[in-house]
Order: structure tokens, then sequence, then C-alpha cells
């Protein structure tokens, strides 16, 4: 095995740039110019896989590029690459005109090329891992004043955000909250340090029914239990462990101290929560996955019926992998997903858009649905509006000044809610076009109205008598808490114990990808969420939530 082959064996499993294709390992084509340092540029990516390029300068010969239709992969003929060879050529015209610096045209090359190059489209990383390494091998390229790693495949490079998200595009979310394989760039980090290794949390949690003290100690701290069966072992000699193996140690010895016997790892996930333990991230991620995917049933019926809907017509590609499409404003992007990782998307996205922030196409089609107007025409209008100044177009939530608006399709940007509003009640015709969160939560009946969250119930001076019209209406229609606190308990090991629904609630508000409105925990205060827009935030106490779900419990 050569060296590039080796570096991308030992990093494939923790690589942000890595997509998984049913049982093979792929690399997204507009990765190409990252992981190899640039070595490889947009411009000869296109022209290589076009096979444009003529003797002795041909590259990739044995690498073929494929897109995914009905969740097979499909080779990319030569002649598709064309367009985008001239995209590229159309580019490089653009900002050699616009530049007169070739510094400044340069920094706008690299950053606005890659994103011309297809999305969704890929290459089997076998396949070019061996291309790479001979056609930038040292008997045929040489590299002026070479430094340590220019000839290496690169598969985690530091990418931005938006970088990111961009490059795989297609894929799938970036970070597949609820995956068994610790992808999570954190909690991988932190096992390779302790271990030298990943954690296999398939092994772990899919395989392995229940967990000894000794095994869920030793993973909710981070540590393999196969290489720490002796908490003084040192599997990785220059990075000291000491303070996980005392955090496993506490653990273990107060599960052995109150009998504790083999549990599943969702049952020691929540013990550990209610001991005030700190559970590593990727116990976390295993468990939960293994939850929703033992739920599934029961998680598509929580969802928005036109959510689910995704996932019930999506074609199965692999063994717990679907193949599902998005489509916004006519653009569809097709993603291979489990359902943990499905689920994970739709609750990040609803989360933004319960906040009023979504990717400029996801805003003109819940317009366009609201009202059947045409999607693909409003993102061009929305799109035109930003670059005229019409539309307000931030970064880090700042207005950009329209000179510094990328001269581009702003089709996956970020667009708030507040200002597509206020661009339609000055440019649409008529007041009854607004952009606004597509799914109505399911309100609670009056039967199960109850206080705001953490403040007591008073009680009523005389006995009621019946008076329709004043029925709590306002309060259940400010209680922010109401949908939250359903799906809380649908997550739930029972739904009907409110030791086992705080734990889930927990579960939700320490996650990424926490619904609104929850905004974290803190251990001494509870959750902390959003009362509404503008008025601030409070704490939900695990006593409120006993309160809520036993109201004979109130008077304690």
């Amino acid at each position: 095995m050569d060296r590039s082959q080796q570096r991308a064996a030992d990093e494939k499993d923790y690589a942000s740039l890595v997509v998984k294709i049913g049982e093979r390992d792929a690399l997204p084509v507009r990765a190409i110019p990252y992981v190899t340092g640039w070595t490889i540029s947009p411009d000869v990516v296109a022209k290589n896989f076009a096979r444009d390029e003529a003797a002795p300068f041909e590259k990739l010969e044995n690498t073929d590029t494929f897109h995914l239709a009905d969740g097979r992969p499909v080779k990319l003929l030569p002649k598709e690459w064309d367009r985008y060879v001239a995209a590229l050529q159309g580019l490089e015209a653009e900002l050699r005109e616009q530049f007169a610096s070739d510094e400044r045209g340069y920094a706008a090359w690299v950053s606005r090329s890659v994103s011309k190059l297809p999305a969704g489209v890929f290459v089997w990383l076998d396949d070019f891992a061996k291309d790479f390494e001979h056609d930038y091998g040292p008997e045929r390229l040489s590299i002026m004043e070479e430094r340590e790693g220019d000839r290496e495949l690169n598969l985690s490079p530091f990418l931005e955000n938006e970088t990111l998200n961009m490059v795989l595009e297609g894929f799938g979310p970036r970070d597949p909250f609820l995956t068994y394989r610790s992808h999570d760039t954190v909690a991988g980090i932190g096992e390779v340090v302790y271990n030298g290794r990943l954690i296999d949390w398939r092994y772990w949690v899919e395989n392995m029914p229940t967990l000894s003290p000794a095994e869920a100690a030793r993973l909710m701290s981070g540590l393999d239990p196969e290489l720490y069966e002796d908490l003084t072992a040192r599997p990785v000699p220059k990075n000291d462990p000491s303070r996980a193996c005392a955090e496993a140690k506490r653990i273990e010895r107060l599960a052995v101290a109150q009998g504790a016997g083999r549990r599943t790892p969702e049952e020691w996930y929540l013990w550990a929560l209610e001991s005030g333990f700190t559970v590593h991230r990727g116990f976390f991620l295993a468990a939960r996955g293994r939850h929703l995917l033992e739920r599934e049933a029961q998680e598509l019926k929580a969802m928005p019926r036109a959510e689910a809907a995704r996932w019930e017509r999506a074609s199965e590609v692999a063994r717990g992998q679907r193949q599902v499409s998005f489509t916004y404003a006519g653009h569809r992007s097709d993603s291979v997903l489990t359902f943990p990782e499905f689920c994970a998307e739709v609750d990040e996205r609803l989360a933004r858009w319960r906040l009023g922030r979504y990717d400029l196409i996801e805003a003109a089609e819940v317009l366009a649905q609201s009202a059947a107007l045409d999607s693909r025409q409003l993102a061009e209008q929305m799109d035109t509006a930003i670059h005229a100044g019409k539309l307000a177009y931030r970064v880090n939530n700042i207005k950009v000044d329209v000179e510094h608006i990328p001269h581009e399709h702003l089709w996956h940007r970020t667009v708030f809610e507040s200002d597509v509003n206020k661009w339609l009640a000055s440019e649409a015709a008529g007041s009854d076009l607004v952009l606004t969160y597509p799914y109505p939560d399911t309100p609670s009946s009056v039967e199960e109205s109850e206080p705001e969250p953490d403040e007591p119930a008073q009680k009523p001076a005389v006995e009621p008598v019946d008076q329709p019209t004043k029925q709590h209406r306002i309060k259940n229609r400010s209680d922010p808490l109401t949908a939250v606190l359903e799906k809380a308990k649908d997550a739930a090991l029972d739904r009907d114990d409110y030791l086992s629904v705080w734990a889930a609630l927990v579960s939700m508000a320490q996650s990424r990808t926490r619904p609104a409105p929850l905004l974290g925990y803190a251990e001494e205060e509870g959750v902390k969420y959003q009362v509404a827009e503008g008025i601030g935030t409070k704490f939900f106490t695990k006593g409120a939530l006993r309160k809520r779900m036993n109201p004979k419990a109130r008077g304690g």
C-alpha cells in the first residue's frame, strides 16, 4: 500500500469529506481541489473528466465520475463534463476582466471556481487515490521547494462551514448527527487521542444488546473497553487519558454501588444523565441513533406529513440507507441517508425555519407553496432583488453592502424571514404574501391546558363556570414548549415517566440540532428556552416538568 492509500485508510473513518455510497467510500468531485491542496484545480478536474487533455497532460485516466439515479451509481459520460469546462472558462474570463490584480483575481478564482463543479457527483476513493499517486508521484511531476505532504491526499482539510456545505451539497448533512460511527469531528478527535483509533460504535451499540457497568463507564468516557480493560493502560503513550480514566472509574463505582447490572445503551445514557455525569458525545450519538431506528414509525408519525413523505418515497440504496430527494425552487439534490441522518436533516432545517432562517431556494419554495406561485421564478426574483439591494443579504447576521455581494446566484445562501417579508411588503401586490413557518404546531386541547412553565398554578377563588370563550386560549397559544415536550415524550423510553421524558428533553437541548425554542441546558438551572421573539429566555426545570405531567404533584 502506497503512502497516499495508507493516509486514505488511516483517515477515512473520520475525514469530513469522505462519503459512504452503499458499502464503498466515495469522494465528491468538489472535494478534489481541497484534498489535493489545490494540486488539482477545478478547471483541471473538469478537463480531465471530459477527457479533454492530450498526452502527456492527461490525468485520472482510471477514475470515473458517478451520480446516483434511483439509488444506483450511474457513470457520467465525458461529454457531460463539457458544460462544466465551459462554465469554468467563462468564470476565468470574467475574473480577468474584473480584476486588474492577478492576486485579487486568483483569490476570487479560489473562492468561486469549485462551486462550478457539479453537486452530488463523486469518484470512488480507492480509484482516485491510486490515480493520484501515479499521476502526481515524483516520476511524473516535479515540485519546486517540495514540502511534507505535498504529494499526499488530505481527506480532512480545514474548511469553513460554508465551504464544507458547498463541497458536500447533494450528499446529506455535513454533521451526520445520530449515526453509529463517530463521524462527529469533536467526538472523533477525542477518541483517536485516547485510543489511537475510533471506537466501533456499531459493534458496541448495535450488536451488543446490553453493556456491563465497566463497559458502559468506559464508553461514556470516550474509552474503548477493549483497550482499557485496565484503566491504568496507556495505549497511546504520548497522550494522557487520566481525566477520562478517572471519570470512567467514578461512573463504574457508582453503578456498582447502586447494584446496576447489564443495561441497554439507552438505559445507561438515561442513568448517566440522572446521575449528573457528562456523557461522551460519540456514545450519545450512537445510542440515540439506535433508539431512532427502533422507533421509525413513531418518528415519521410525529413529523410533518410532507417531510415524512420524503423518506417514504425514497428508494433503498443499501441496508439502512435510502436516496432521499430534496427539491426547492426546481433545484433537486439527492442524498444517501440513514434514517437517523434523515431525522437530523429534518430537525436541523425545521429548527432554522422556526427561527426565520432559510436558504434562498427554501424560502422561495415555502412562499410558493403557500400561495400557488412558481417557486423557480420566485427564487430568481429574490436573487435579483438581493443583487439590486432591495432584499437584504447578510453574513454573520450583518447586512452586506451591495458592492460586496458575490457576483453569483445565491440559491444556498441564508435569507431571513423578516427581511423577505419587508421586501414583499414593499414590492408584492396586495398584503397577503408572507413568509412564515409552514407547519403549524398541533395546539394543546382545552383539557390539556397548563400554566406557563415554571409558574405556580393559581387556585381559583370560586368554582369555575362555563365560559367557552375564555378557556386559556391565549395561554395555550403562547406556551412555546408544548410541541417540543411532545417530541421529548415521543423520544423517551417511557412517555408517561417524567424522569424519562426529562432525560430526552435534556438530550434534545444539548444536541447540535436542538429544535426551537430550546437554547441549551445548564445543570443548576435547567433547560433554557426562548419565550418569544424579542421577549427573552427562561429556564424549564425538572420540577416544572413533573408538575405538568402529574397535576396532582402541584401541591407538593
